[in-house]
């Protein structure tokens, strides 16, 4: 029992609080750029292909 609270005090202490929620940013980021969120950056991320054995498509690629 001690062991279990002590996990969970540890997860608790990595949690940060913020303010607002995934739903906050959708609406953001449909506000700003125009684009349905989900649709337009659901894939978002490394590009370089099966394995990273692509050609990288921008700086954050890779």
């Amino acid at each position: 029992m001690e062991l279990a609270l002590l996990c969970g005090l540890m997860v608790m202490a990595g949690v940060i609080p913020i303010q607002g929620g995934i739903l906050n940013l959708n609406k953001m980021v449909k506000q700003v750029t125009g684009k349905t969120p989900f649709l337009s950056y659901w894939p978002y991320g490394c590009h370089c292909g099966l394995g990273g054995r692509g050609q990288p498509k921008d700086a954050s690629d890779c």
